[in-house]
């Protein structure tokens, strides 16, 4: 008799298939089916074996085929085979996989707790019912074209090799796919998981891992069906294979369908870019806590106009959700619906300019409204880190007060080139929030108080923009009642008759573009707001035509805008990766050559230092000054970037407040080496000496370690070049 002992509840104590048919045991006293001696069990005919049991079992009519705990040494293959009642193989094992193709379960299949070492195939036939609970695949799995499938059932099981479920409709009840707790992964490099072609009237996928990639392609969901806290990690292993790693294309929702996505407080769903489509939607798709950041931009597009075109009702975009790559926190004007009007024209009118001068998208949403108070945020999808999105939106606040008074800078600003019934629209919106404003303060007796908190809706800055008393005594004196009637008349009257004209060159033009493809130059971030923060004022006093800097600069901005500020452009800084040939933009690589001639031939004038912040740029120096630069500030050997950003932000802080080129830099030279604790020496040569002065060369002499950056000029009257000196140009 056989001394196995059954492991798991719901069976026998012991084996009892010795009692139906002459069984040989091993030398462990284990019968065929029992034993793991694989050897042994090839000799004996295993599966002929299990063949005589199935016939056996079958003649007995007894109520279900039980083959639990079985251990299979070789492949099962079960084809077109009819079993009238349930089959358990509960518990087995399957050393090279199985094979069910064409049978009838009539009663269904059992695989609770199974293992698989070789694939599971399950192809074609009928299959009642599957259970699969708390098992392991470790290679693929594959089930196909089933018919009549009334529930399935596979909870905490893993699916290590990749897994299949395609070409299923569930026809009969509700809620008969269960996949909750379930691990998905790869074994092999191309491993995938795949739902195509499956008709549910219910699923649960909640709290599965899908570390594959995952496609879900022409699926039905005709019930509720849950993804639940499911987890769809980074797939750093398959970057260079799945460019969405996870997709749902040609998805279905039918009229009683409720497709949920739903992550937690803690841990919102979605961790990796995935692509959502929809073919039809009926029914209900009801999003929590989701990341919308990894929804493709065309998904998210797509669900806006289902969302236009069905209504809320139909796709819900719930609490938690995060819809945007950048947004603010929510800030909560608290005023009545007597200045409520004014907010939400205020936002408009500033999202609107921050579109036209910028270039990037901004949006505002409101998140509720009462008759007491108003809370709203605003967002952008644009790729840019969080630091320039904040300092933007500073920014454009600044500036678009400063255009409420001093529309003609505007007017000629060439950032509006080709652009001016835009700007005008702009400027329209605020004289009639100005007025709007003004009648409330006459009639409404509208407060600086209330002012202040209305202001507070386009309020980034530590330092408020504006003046608020002043403001207020101005809107009530010139925007009232009685100075309505010359609106027409006014700047905004000017402007729409104004005939676009070329910008005036009376002032100088500094073009900064920056580039961090890798993400590798922490300070590049602090160099771009340095050097902005010194330019500004003089930009805002009319000192400065225009600080014209680009962040993640690439090869079509760089041509463009020195198109777009022909002749006007009197620096040129770069900073990020360089070497002796290139310069490194956030899109590729550029041999420095077509660089330097499309920047001189664009600046024959004007032109009068070129700053290249980035490693190794010497090489430049001769052929900038060749062409007729006036001054080269390069470096000779590999920078550190917090170097490289704090004698930058130095120079021009240096030059904003009036220094030539040559004190700007032997100042800037001064404080870098002030905050050494190896002596540092720097030269500033009339022509270029290509010597080695590598930041690896120490001066054992002088004990001085030179700085890799110089100032290089072909005549030192260059050196000698304010600001101030295009002033009247």
């Amino acid at each position: 008799m056989c001394t196995h002992v059954y492991q798991h509840a719901k069976q026998p104590k012991k084996c009892t298939y010795g009692q139906m048919l002459p069984l040989p045991l091993d030398s462990e006293g284990r019968c065929l089916f029992h034993s793991q001696d694989a050897d042994w069990k090839s000799k004996q005919g295993l599966i002929e074996k299990f063949w005589e049991l199935v016939e056996v079992i079958g003649a007995q009519a007894q109520p279900q085929y039980v083959f639990s705990e079985f251990y299979f040494s070789e492949n099962l293959a079960l084809e077109e085979f009819n079993f009238a009642t349930q089959v358990s193989f509960a518990h087995s094992y399957f050393a090279k996989g199985a094979r069910f193709v064409g049978c009838q379960f009539n009663r269904g299949l059992t695989l609770d707790g199974a293992c698989f070492e070789g694939p599971l195939i399950i192809r074609y036939g009928v299959i009642k019912s599957l259970i699969f609970n708390n098992g392991v695949c470790h290679k693929s799995c594959q089930i196909k074209e089933v018919n009549d499938p009334h529930f399935f059932t596979l909870t905490s099981t893993r699916f290590l090799g990749g897994f299949a479920l395609k070409g299923v409709r569930f026809t009969q009840f509700a809620h008969q796919a269960h996949f909750s707790d379930c691990i998905f992964e790869a074994a092999q490099h191309d491993d995938e998981v795949w739902f195509e072609n499956v008709h549910f009237q219910g699923a649960y996928f909640d709290k599965a891992v899908f570390n594959a990639p995952l496609k879900f392609k022409n699926v039905t969901f005709d019930s509720e069906t849950e993804f639940i806290e499911t987890q769809f990690p980074p797939l750093s292993n398959f970057s260079d294979r799945a460019a969405l790693p996870t997709s749902f294309t040609e998805i279905t929702v039918g009229k009683n369908g409720e497709l949920n996505f739903r992550g937690s407080n803690t841990e919102k769903l979605l961790k990796r870019i995935t692509g959502l489509f929809f073919e039809s939607i009926e029914g209900k798709v009801i999003f929590e806590n989701t990341n919308f950041n990894y929804l493709t931009q065309k998904s998210k597009d797509e669900i806006e106009v289902w969302r236009k075109s069905k209504g809320n009702a139909q796709i819900d975009i719930g609490s938690g959700c995060i819809k945007y790559r950048h947004r603010t926190p929510e800030r909560t004007i608290k005023l009545d619906e007597n200045y409520q009007e004014i907010v939400t024209e205020l936002t408009s009118t500033f999202t609107k300019y921050f579109r036209l001068s910028s270039g990037l998208n901004l949006g505002v949403e409101i998140v509720d409204q009462t008759i007491e108070h108003i809370v709203l945020f605003y967002f952008s999808d644009e790729n840019i880190s969080d630091e320039e999105f904040i300092y933007r939106l500073e920014t454009a606040e600044v500036e678009l007060w400063n255009l409420a008074y001093n529309t003609e800078d505007a007017v000629n600003n060439p950032t509006f080139s080709g652009k001016l019934v835009q700007l005008n629209d702009v400027m329209v919106d605020l004289k009639t929030i100005l007025f709007k404003l003004g009648v409330r303060v006459s009639v409404l007796g509208l407060s600086e108080a209330d002012l202040t908190k209305a202001l507070e809706a386009t309020s980034f800055g530590v330092t408020p923009a504006v003046d608020v008393g002043g403001m207020h005594q101005s809107i009530a004196q010139n925007f009232n009642l009685h100075t309505m009637i010359n609106l027409g008349s006014g700047d905004v009257h000017q402007v729409i008759n104004q005939k676009e004209v070329p910008a005036p060159t009376n002032n100088a033009v500094i073009f900064t573009g920056f580039a961090n493809p890798k993400g590798d130059l922490p300070n590049l971030t602090e160099e771009q707001k340095g050097i902005h923060n010194a330019l500004h004022p003089l930009e805002s006093k009319q000192l400065l035509k225009k600080h014209l800097w680009r962040n993640d600069l690439n090869i079509d901005d760089y041509f463009t805008l020195l198109k777009d500020w022909e002749d006007q452009i009197s620096v040129f800084h770069f900073g990020g990766h360089a070497n002796s040939t290139k310069l490194g933009f956030q899109d590729h690589t550029a041999f420095f050559g077509e660089l330097a001639e499309e920047l001189v031939e664009r600046n024959k004038t004007l032109l009068k230092l070129v700053f290249l912040n980035g490693c190794s740029t010497k090489a430049h120096v001769q052929t900038l000054l060749d062409s007729g630069v006036g001054a080269v500030i390069a470096t000779s050997a590999n920078v550190k970037d917090t170097l490289a950003a704090k004698l930058a932000v130095q120079f021009y802080k240096n030059l904003a407040k009036g220094d030539n080129i040559a004190t700007a830099f032997e100042s800037s030279v001064r404080c870098l080496k002030s905050s050494s604790a190896t002596p540092l020496s720097h030269r500033i040569l009339n022509q270029p000496v290509y010597d080695c002065r590598g930041s690896e060369y120490f001066d054992k002499k002088n004990q001085t370690s030179p700085l890799p950056w110089g100032l290089y000029a072909n005549d030192k009257k260059a050196l000698e070049y304010t600001i101030a000196q295009d002033m009247g140009k």
